[in-house]
């Protein structure tokens, strides 16, 4: 039996430009080849730290594979190094088998549903804080305030770092996650920043942990605490609970900034659907001073469809990053070791023949007696799947819903410019353009 043929050399392979990334462009050419020609497809990274050669597969059996039944031959560690750096360790989002099960095994306590009933009044007072800035304020550019506050939530609401340190954490993780502009500064320039600006963000973190090793703070139920007292301090340069906290702080707001500023500007664009979703949350008991209990909350079906169409259309990682550990056979095609390959989000989530009018948002399709194949396991990847599904599921859900509930609560909401911003990105998404939203207190509120 002859051998797969190489895929690189013979895939199916798809143009893109760097232009086209930002403009949102790589998703839907992903979904066109994947129903015309075939899942496996090759799509090169144009630019960036890893900017070459890139496997792409686009199918939900093939996403299965890659994040259950065959993850030992996809690496994360080797898919997230370009984008994160070896600065940070390896800790769940960055790791391998068998360390990642080990890891996530320590860490599942922090996301337990006793933990986050613990940490949702401390996300609530974020929420109204945030909005409170809002208020003030009048009009906001969604993404920087919605990465704000979702580092808020995290560092504080979640982690229990005080103010200031969460502060200085925060400015520095800025630097790194912002990337460097590669059309006006040279790679060696930003990389030089970067490292000053990760080093003082891990100096933030150790010296947290630090203070609970030694007795204060610690018992507080948070998860710098749950995981201080499973991980052992470790006989490196570091504390071995570090990584686990600056890649769980990085993984918690980066994703959730993308995904609550895209709900938040889709409702500025749809009034008719902030108003239905308005009624909801009223005839459950949200007024503008208050939402009702998060378990009444969470049962909303108007709210829980909209988040999931929100997941869909405009999911925060675009393409989880692997490389071939070794040789892979899939889809008629050999993909050598090392090879980057994409598992592909946003282009399964747009596959015509997966999701009714795709390109549409239509959070209704969820109210469907059928609706359940929409969300089948790697159909629907907005938190992954398998043995790498989000860590953070339930936790990014409450977040959701409770700024989501809240800024509807209390402000109407419009688009503060005329133009539709496309979501852009090769791995992780980013909006083409700023999401500017005009903001009017509702009677009562603010």
């Amino acid at each position: 039996m002859p051998a797969p043929a190489d895929a690189l050399a013979h895939a199916p392979r798809g143009e893109l430009g760097a232009e086209d990334v930002r403009l949102g462009r790589l998703a839907p050419l992903q979904a066109r080849i994947a129903v015309d020609q075939g899942p496996v497809m090759r799509i090169d990274v144009p630019a960036g730290p890893d900017a070459g050669p890139c496997m792409h597969l686009v199918a939900p059996d093939l996403a299965e594979d890659a994040l259950l039944g065959q993850r030992h031959l996809y690496s994360s560690v080797g898919g997230w190094a370009p984008l994160l750096g070896g600065g940070f360790g390896n800790a769940i989002v960055n790791a391998d088998e068998p360390e990642h099960t080990e890891q996530r095994r320590i860490a599942a306590p922090a996301f337990s549903g006793p933990a986050l009933q613990r940490y949702l009044p401390r996300i609530v007072e974020i929420a109204e804080r945030e909005l409170d800035d809002w208020a003030d304020a009048g009009r906001v550019d969604l993404l920087p305030a919605m990465r704000r506050f979702a580092f808020r939530a995290i560092a504080s609401g979640v982690g229990g770092m005080d103010e200031a340190a969460r502060d200085l954490a925060y400015e520095a993780i800025g630097v790194v996650l912002a990337g460097y502009d590669y059309l006006s500064e040279g790679r060696e320039a930003f990389l030089e920043r970067a490292s000053v600006a990760r080093a003082r963000y891990l100096d933030v973190i150790a010296a947290d942990i630090a203070r609970r090793r030694a007795g204060h703070g610690g018992g507080d139920g948070t998860m710098t605490d749950l995981i201080v007292q499973a991980v052992a301090p470790g006989d490196g340069p570091r504390d071995a609970a570090v990584a686990y906290l600056a890649l769980l702080l990085i993984a918690g707001h980066d994703t959730g900034m993308i995904t609550y500023s895209r709900a938040l500007h889709e409702l500025a664009w749809r009034g008719a659907l902030a108003a239905a979703l308005r009624d909801e949350l009223a005839a459950a008991g949200a007024t503008t001073a208050a939402s009702p209990p998060f378990e009444t909350l969470d049962r909303l079906p108007r709210l829980e469809r909209f988040m999931l169409e929100i997941g869909r259309r405009y999911p925060a990682v675009l393409n989880l990053p692997r490389t071939a550990a070794q040789d892979i056979d899939v889809g008629g095609y050999r993909i050598a070791q090392g090879t980057r390959v994409a598992i592909a989000v946003g282009g399964v989530h747009l596959r015509e023949d997966l999701h009714a009018d795709p390109d549409a948002f239509d959070p209704e399709r969820y109210a469907h007696p059928d609706s359940a194949k929409h969300t089948r396991p790697f159909r629907y990847l907005a938190f992954a799947g398998g043995s790498r599904h989000c860590l953070g599921m339930r936790l990014a859900q409450i977040e959701f819903k409770v700024i989501v509930a809240r800024a509807l609560m209390r402000f109407d909401i419009e688009p503060a410019r005329p133009d539709r911003v496309e979501h852009g990105g090769f791995w992780v998404a980013r909006p083409s353009g700023p999401m500017p939203v005009r903001l009017s207190p509702r009677a009562g509120g603010g």
